[in-house]
């Protein structure tokens, strides 16, 4: 919530990072940090986020969000998806559309119990979309530009504006959808002037996705630090072959996490 073939942004059918041999040096640390990217190295840092995402929703529905370190941990989970979904989207504009139309799908399913968990939050309304929504918008927009037609990126500008209103109480808005779109550029940019901007631009997106919070500066700092540590554990050979997530098991965590919760809300609400 807060401010995240069968190839999806969450999926574990992940090759190989493309051109893996050929990054510039003047990259994000992290792009040098998970190249080689593995499947394992991409599990790790989906339930590192899931993880933080479990722990952020339950601070903000139960506790009001006052504890500082639960807000700071849940800070690192829309990072750290973001790049999962960059390097599983990959350079294939087919993975893109079909990206796009699992998560499409997955975001409505999800809403009823996305809106039913949050329900006593005053900015959560029927409209306000989970971030499986950002996401989609992403995959799909970037599907769009790419087909190099005006006509389709008219429209992929278009669906990336008028996705900012439902997107903005509870999914980042504006900043997220930017934060994404120079996540997979980060990745897959070849010239290293553009990708050396590409990298400043991601550190600036990541402190104004957290601009409204006074824990800014150790997110910021947190999560280079978490990432470095994690990518340096999983070159470890001994990880390389293991597997500890099915494929598409996202969707059902997100799902199920959030009907979990609200449940309980709604149980509270009627039995306090």
């Amino acid at each position: 919530m807060r401010k995240g073939s069968s190839i999806t942004p969450m999926s574990n059918d992940v090759p190989l990072m493309e051109s893996s041999n050929t990054i510039p040096a003047k990259r994000a640390f992290f792009v040098e940090a998970l190249t080689p990217v593995h499947s394992t190295q991409l599990d790790i840092l989906k339930l590192l986020a899931v993880a933080a995402m479990f722990l952020d929703h339950w601070n903000v529905v139960f506790n009001g969000g006052e504890s500082s370190i639960a807000s700071l941990i849940g800070r690192l989970a829309f990072p750290i998806f973001a790049i999962v979904f960059a390097i599983n989207l990959g350079t294939n504009p087919a993975r893109w559309q079909r990206a796009a139309r699992r998560l499409f799908i997955a975001g409505i399913l999800c809403q009823p119990f996305y809106v039913a968990a949050f329900r006593n939050l005053p900015y959560i309304h029927w409209y306000t979309a989970n971030i499986l929504f950002t996401f989609a918008v992403v995959a799909q927009a970037l599907y769009w530009w790419n087909l190099h037609e005006p006509r389709w990126r008219i429209a992929a500008v278009m669906l990336l504006v008028i996705s900012v209103y439902p997107l903005t109480a509870s999914s980042f808005g504006a900043a997220g959808l930017l934060f994404l779109i120079i996540s997979h550029a980060c990745f897959y940019i070849s010239d290293q002037a553009q990708a050396k901007r590409a990298a400043i631009a991601w550190w600036i997106l990541l402190v104004l996705l957290n601009t409204p919070h006074p824990i800014v500066a150790g997110a910021v700092i947190l999560f280079p630090w978490l990432s470095i540590e994690v990518s340096t554990l999983l070159r470890r050979k001994e990880w390389i072959s293991k597997r500890l997530m099915p494929g598409n098991s996202f969707y059902w965590i997100y799902g199920g996490h959030l009907a979990v919760i609200a449940a309980i809300t709604i149980l509270h609400d009627y039995h306090p």
